[in-house]
């Protein structure tokens, strides 16, 4: 008899906790507070004054670690493998789109993408058909954790990197 009461107080709990947010939500008070903390700044990068938008696009792959390769129909790989296995159909477009409308609709500036996500080179084509100049995108990166991380290795994976995302800097590269 207690628990179908306790369930019936958590639904209840949480019905009134859903309810304040989206009042919180539709609040200026809200809206103000995302604008004034947009990004932060980075201590010791080598660019003096570099920023660290807050909110970005990660561009990693839905469901990687527990579904099938190519379940989801918004996947992001390209084609990988010697020779290339051909990802399922729509999969870089998906990718480019996203980083498109993350760039020029939604007022996005930074892109989390890694080499293990295979789909660099479409995020490269949305940076190019959005429109929006390099210098105002701020581009995470990682190398590994599907590569090696010896120092030649390393430096491999961040040239290749820099080509597959058409660039010649990253803002700020991680080990994955």
């Amino acid at each position: 008899m207690k628990l179908p009461l306790l369930f019936l107080f958590l639904v209840y709990v949480l019905t009134l906790s859903l309810a304040n947010i989206k009042t919180v939500r539709n609040s200026q008070h809200l809206k103000s507070l995302f604008n004034d903390v947009s990004s932060f700044s980075l201590f010791n990068s080598a660019e003096s004054g570099l920023c660290l938008p807050v909110l970005g696009l990660g561009t990693g792959l839905y469901g990687i670690n527990n579904e099938p390769y190519g379940t989801y129909p918004e996947c992001g790989s390209e084609p990988r493998g010697d020779p290339p296995v051909p990802p399922p159909p729509g999969c870089g477009p998906n990718t480019q789109k996203a980083v498109y409308t993350w760039l020029s609709k939604a007022g996005g500036l930074r892109l989390d993408c890694a080499n293990s996500y295979y789909n660099q080179r479409s995020v490269a084509r949305g940076i190019e058909q959005s429109g929006i100049d390099r210098s105002q995108i701020f581009i995470l990166s990682k190398v590994g954790p599907t590569f090696p991380l010896g120092f030649n290795e390393t430096i491999q994976q961040t040239l290749d990197i820099l080509q597959e995302l058409q660039t010649t800097w990253i803002d700020l590269l991680l080990v994955h």
